[in-house]
């Protein structure tokens, strides 16, 4: 008897006392906020984040810009022969006499109330030579600024003849208009040989005076 004892005794002892708390499986911690009591708690998992690819959307359709067409002529409707011809030298005739008369008044004037001496545009080659280019600068102001506005300059409607162009495409043949001009005037020649009377700056845009 007391060996049998003695062995429940020692079978206790090696047996370790483990305390378990009262919340053990539950997912929480008692007293986690400083109460004599566990409050309830709802125990759930984060989701995973989820990534949501940005919804395509269609670009607007962008204008398409036409390029600029060729100017048709009818050669039955406008028969091009050296009376157009006439008229459009003519018409630059009159357009360059009445703008140079009236840059050249008005210029003059100024010079004069300014005390400037008119004389030295005789003794001074120079100076004659960038009153002139000055004089066929605004000559050309003139006639393109007419051109852009109306359609047609002074002289071209008095002998009946218009540009049916945009703006630009206007302005761009008077710019290149100097350029046949002034390579010793071949640009302007040109036209002698052409069916269609074309000068240089009519073939780069494609746009020349026609008969209203």
């Amino acid at each position: 008897m007391y060996m049998e004892g003695n062995a429940r005794a020692r079978r206790v002892n090696t047996e370790e006392i483990q305390f378990k708390p009262i919340n053990n499986g539950l997912g929480f911690h008692p007293f986690s906020e400083g109460l004599p009591y566990t409050p309830a708690q709802k125990t759930f998992s984060k989701p995973p984040p989820r990534f949501v690819l940005p919804v395509a959307t269609k670009k607007p359709p962008q204008p398409v810009t036409q390029p600029i067409q060729p100017q048709k002529v009818d050669l039955k409707i406008y028969p091009f022969g050296f009376l157009y011809l006439v008229k459009r030298i003519f018409a630059y005739m009159l357009d360059s006499v009445i703008n140079i008369v009236i840059s050249t008044m008005v210029i003059s004037y100024i010079l004069l109330r300014h005390g400037f001496d008119l004389n030295v545009l005789t003794t001074a080659p120079a100076i004659l030579i960038l009153f002139l280019f000055f004089i066929a600068l605004l000559n050309w102001t003139f006639i393109t600024a007419q051109e852009v506005a109306l359609g047609t300059s002074l002289g071209k409607h008095f002998f009946g003849l218009k540009l049916a162009g945009k703006p630009g495409q206007i302005f761009l043949r008077a710019f290149f208009f100097n350029l046949s001009f002034w390579f010793c005037g071949l640009g302007l020649l040109w036209a002698i040989f052409k069916k269609d009377k074309k000068c240089w700056h009519d073939v780069a845009t494609m746009l020349q005076p026609l008969e209203k």
